[in-house]
């Protein structure tokens, strides 16, 4: 299983799975390396990679009190900073559609 596919998919269940498949063969060290390398490239043509990689950082700096869990929190992190990061841009999306349709409509009031 490819550790990249859920995280693209957003795919909770398969990232848990691809998660624990990869750590069979990968210490944490080596997660946290594919996690900011991923965060990286999904994320570089944009400003929101500069915020993929404090999002690692900070789950690294959490990593002692994680414990066991740690793995979960690395990678489950990446996934709701994605889910952010999607919903703003629906969003502005969203709210650019609603200018231009008042724009469009602006004429129409009255009749």
């Amino acid at each position: 299983m490819n550790l990249y596919d859920p995280l693209l998919e957003r795919d909770v269940d398969g990232i848990r799975a691809a998660t624990r498949e990869y750590r069979r063969d990968h210490t944490s060290d080596e997660l946290f390396q594919a996690v900011a390398r991923f965060a990286l490239l999904a994320y570089s043509p944009s400003q929101h990679g500069k915020h993929a990689v404090i999002s690692c950082l900070s789950a690294h700096e959490l990593r002692g009190e994680a414990g066991e869990r740690y793995d979960d929190l690395l990678t489950l992190k990446k996934l709701l900073d994605q889910n952010l990061a999607a919903t703003r841009m629906d969003l502005a999306q969203a709210n650019k559609d609603l200018a231009e349709t008042k724009l469009a409509n602006h004429g129409l009031q009255g009749e």
